[in-house]
Formats: structure tokens, C-alpha cells, sequence
């Protein structure tokens, strides 16, 4: 080890985030091109300067929380280095795209999140990597560093993130005429007026309950971090939101 690198210990070679990833220390080995004990000896060296342990050595291999804090700032620099690059034109070893992981609900991803990502993707060098969860769960995701945004239910910011409104998503109960099922005759489904509405013109489906209908609110949380890819994807989704959540 130089002496450059121990004044480094937070280069992305060097945070927990491959052997998380990889769930154990022979997958992120393969990754990183070097031993298992080698692997072993950079996560050791971090706990001892950071004095906190950074994983927990189970199968698969977790971060604790101290470690999930240091998988932010690991992906988060290696996102600023990535985006500085470019702006000074040098070139990488890599293809020149950047993994932006962002967790999204199943029903945003069936209704109206997909439009504004695919914008982005065709004018930004960006791969977009979905995490579909839970609106109620995505945060965590965000809170474990596993993404850099989610739409999530939640309001309230996940640490060393901001937090925006959406809009939201209007549930009703619906069912064939029959009131057999959604469409295959499997029973009655709450469904998004986004997912509805053609079936409903159709008359392939109709409303058990006219007037009455859930709200789910949705929001915006993204690292509080001037990335111009995360601002990219940000002004987007907001604005699709704003045209098509209540």
C-alpha cells in the first residue's frame, strides 16, 4: 500500500460498496482484480479510521449503518469525479456512461414514470438502473445507498437528501362487469385511474365504488447533491408529474 493511498481510503475501489454489492468478499475480489484477504485488509483499514464497523460478515455480507453512510459518499464521489471529467473532456477507460440506480413503485413504473426516464436517456450518457419496490419501501433503499433517488411515499427526507412532491395517484376498485375480476376474472384490484382508464371506456372494467377512490401521495427524494445527471432526471420526472399525477 502507498502513502497515496492511505491519505485515499474513500477512492470507489476502497468503500464497502463491491463487497455489499457482490455479497461476499470473493465476488468483490473477482471485481476488483485482487485477493479475497486483500479485500478483507482495505475493509479493515477503513474501520479502523473511521472507528465504526462497516459490515456485517454474513452471508450475503451487509452494511451496517455506518457503512451504509460511507456507501453514499463512495458513489457519491465517484459521481462528481465521473461528471467533472467530462466537463474537462478526459477521456475514461470505461464507455463513457454513468449508472444512475433510482428505486421506483411498480404502479409509477406501469403509468407515466418510464416517458420522462427514456427522454433523459436519449440525450444524457446515462444507464438507468430501476430498483422496483414498494412506495412505502423505496426510501429505505435510498437510506441504504442502494439508489441516489426514489419515488416514495414518504415526505420526510432521508438523511443527506432532499424531498419534493410529486403529486399523486388515485386508486379505485374496480372489477369485470361480471364482478369477477380485473379483466381476467380473478376478483376485484384497486387500480390506478393512469392504468384504468381505457378498460373503463372499454367496458371491460367498471367502478365498484363511483366517487370514492385512495390517494396515494408520491415524492421526490434524491441525494442533496449538485449532479447534473440527477438534476437531468429530476426536471424531467417533476414535470411529467405535474402533467399527469392528480
Amino acid at each position: 500500500m502507498s502513502r497515496s493511498d492511505d491519505h485515499d481510503p474513500l477512492r470507489a475501489d476502497r468503500d464497502p460498496l463491491p463487497v455489499v454489492k457482490g455479497g461476499t468478499f470473493d465476488a468483490a475480489a473477482r471485481t476488483l482484480h485482487v485477493t479475497p484477504s486483500a479485500v478483507s485488509q482495505r475493509i479493515k483499514v477503513l474501520e479502523q479510521r473511521v472507528g465504526r464497523v462497516l459490515v456485517v460478515r454474513s452471508r450475503p455480507v451487509r452494511a451496517t449503518e455506518a457503512g451504509e453512510a460511507l456507501l453514499r459518499l463512495g458513489q457519491q464521489l465517484a459521481l462528481l469525479e465521473t461528471e467533472t471529467l467530462r466537463q474537462l473532456g478526459t477521456e475514461r477507460d470505461d464507455d463513457g456512461f454513468t449508472t444512475l440506480p433510482i428505486a421506483v413503485d411498480a404502479d409509477s413504473l406501469a403509468t407515466w414514470i418510464l416517458p420522462p426516464l427514456a427522454r433523459v436517456a436519449a440525450r444524457e450518457p446515462v444507464v438507468l438502473h430501476l430498483v422496483r419496490d414498494d412506495q412505502d419501501h423505496t426510501a429505505d433503499l435510498l437510506a441504504s445507498g442502494a439508489v441516489m433517488a426514489a419515488v416514495t411515499s414518504s415526505a420526510v427526507p432521508v438523511a443527506g437528501c432532499t424531498s419534493t412532491r410529486l403529486g399523486r395517484m388515485r386508486f379505485r376498485a374496480h372489477a369485470t362487469p361480471a364482478v369477477r375480476g380485473p379483466v381476467l376474472g380473478m376478483g376485484w384490484a384497486m387500480l390506478p385511474d393512469e392504468h384504468s382508464a381505457v378498460a373503463l371506456e372499454a367496458g371491460t372494467l367498471v367502478d365498484l365504488a363511483p366517487g370514492r377512490h385512495l390517494d396515494v401521495p408520491l415524492h421526490r427524494q434524491q441525494w442533496n447533491l449538485r449532479s447534473g445527471l440527477i438534476d437531468a432526471v429530476a426536471a424531467e420526472v417533476q414535470t411529467e408529474a405535474e402533467r399527469v399525477l392528480s
